[in-house]
């Protein structure tokens, strides 16, 4: 079974990027990858598992309610975020599942997918 994955990031590069990356991992699935403001009129697919949204202090909890209308049980990482006690609990109060830390690689991003799909805090 694949984690259906989808990628909200306002860096093209950086949307596009990890996406490709991420194809290449056999248990993910990318549905898609968006801007922000794209997910007004494109958002993610109703099949999401993972949504990873790629964060800019501060931290918009409008786009974690944006994603929770969509499907009540997606999980959200926020990625690209500072390792610092004030940005972790900047997303934790934001409503985010959990984070990936801005020096993470490949390998960290698949496992803290695969972690929020069983619940564990990332």
């Amino acid at each position: 079974m694949h984690i259906r994955v989808f990628i909200v990031s306002n860096v093209r590069l950086h949307r596009e990027g990890l996406a490709a990356l991420l194809r290449a991992c056999p248990s993910i699935e990318v549905l898609g990858a968006i801007s922000v403001q794209e997910t007004q009129n494109a958002p993610p697919a109703v099949a999401t598992d993972v949504a990873l949204v790629d964060v800019l202090p501060p931290v918009d909890s409008e786009i974690v309610c944006a994603l929770r209308k969509i499907r009540a049980g997606m999980r959200i990482l926020a990625i690209g975020v500072h390792d610092t006690a004030s940005d972790v609990l900047a997303c934790a109060a934001a409503g985010m599942d959990g984070y990936v830390p801005m020096d993470a690689a490949l390998g960290d991003v698949v496992t803290a997918i695969e972690n929020a799909m069983r619940g564990e805090l990332v």
